[in-house]
């Protein structure tokens, strides 16, 4: 299975780059938009990320057992 990641690894390269360049470049979209609600700082950061976590809570709360056991 790794060796079939490694075909084409250099077209596999440039798509990770750009793909994290992507995504880098829209993370501070909603950080800037929080910025000029005038949430600043450690609380921007807690804010962009308790959203998704509350989204996800309910997701591993129904799968904890089985993450605690793996």
């Amino acid at each position: 299975m790794f060796s079939a990641l490694l075909i084409g690894s250099g077209r596999n390269a440039k798509l990770a780059v750009f793909l994290g360049g992507a995504l880098w470049g829209l993370f501070w979209i909603p950080l800037r938009a929080l910025d000029e609600a005038g949430v600043t700082g450690a609380w921007a950061t807690l804010a962009y990320f308790l959203g998704p976590a509350i989204l996800w809570l309910p997701l591993v709360s129904g799968r904890w057992r089985r993450l605690v056991a793996g």
